[in-house]
């Protein structure tokens, strides 16, 4: 991971959570927050601040995916804004397929200038 493309949650000079972004696309694989400090909104700042990054830079949309058998994390995004694309099926071995969730935004990118006032 490129942690250039992260930012980072702290609380007491204590990581807490963490979103990270891929570099070439509007993707964020990965949203963590630790599981005793969920529900205390880190989740839904981080994801924000993302987003807004993401306008800054002009997207109009941006893509996630989650386990589809993590139906809080499913519930959170789309509380967030998110709506539903597809449900998706990927084999990990004959015996342990995977599923997963992928899910969307759109957004509101930034199209003015940003000037010194």
């Amino acid at each position: 991971m490129n942690w250039q493309n992260a930012i980072v949650a702290t609380l007491n000079g204590v990581v807490v959570g963490w979103c990270c972004r891929s570099r070439r696309r509007n993707y964020i694989p990965f949203l963590f927050v630790m599981p005793d400090m969920q529900g205390h909104g880190i989740g839904a700042r981080l994801l924000n601040r993302m987003e807004m990054i993401l306008e800054l830079e002009g997207a109009d949309r941006v893509l996630l995916e989650t386990p589809a058998d993590n139906v809080r994390a499913v519930r959170f995004y789309e509380r967030q804004g998110y709506q539903i694309l597809a449900l998706r099926t990927e084999a990990r071995s004959a015996h342990e397929p995977f599923m997963s969730v992928h899910l969307e935004k759109e957004l509101h990118p930034f199209d003015g200038d940003i000037g010194e006032d």
